[in-house]
């Protein structure tokens, strides 16, 4: 594995693409609920109330599949990048990859957390990629 940085950063892309989609079915939960929800300040009203609902419920379902399947996604990678952080057998390194990664804690919060220098968490954090990375070359 070449870029175990990219690969352990995929948690960030796929959380963030959990969090959009659940933000984005609340919205459509919270329209679907509202009985006004139909804007008659338009010139022409071109569907019916029972098409509109009917266009909101199905991209309801459409998006609560969607979302399901994202957090699905998410934490299958999470259980299979951090299972291998746990198989590094250095507590330290461990916990780095587990608050950078898993957490999504930046280097900052990292050092102040585990009560160390910003440089020596950052070289920490270097070297627990490295052992990562060998640990998963290995399987």
């Amino acid at each position: 594995m070449r870029d175990v940085k990219k690969y352990l950063g995929e948690i960030r892309t796929l959380r963030r693409r959990a969090e959009t989609l659940g933000e984005r079915l609340r919205e459509l939960r919270a329209q679907a609920t509202l009985l006004t929800g139909i804007d008659y300040s338009k010139v022409i009203v071109q569907t019916s109330p029972s098409d509109m609902m009917s266009d909101i419920m199905s991209e309801l379902a459409d998006m609560e599949k969607r979302y399901r399947d994202a957090i699905v996604t998410y934490q299958r990678a999470v259980d299979e990048r951090a299972r291998w952080i746990y198989l590094i057998g250095r507590a330290q390194y461990e916990e780095i990859l587990e608050r950078r990664y898993l957490r999504g804690q930046t280097i900052e919060e990292i050092s102040r957390t585990m009560n160390i220098s910003y440089e020596r968490a950052k070289h920490l954090h270097g070297e627990a990629l490295e052992a990562y990375r060998r640990k998963v070359d290995t399987k």
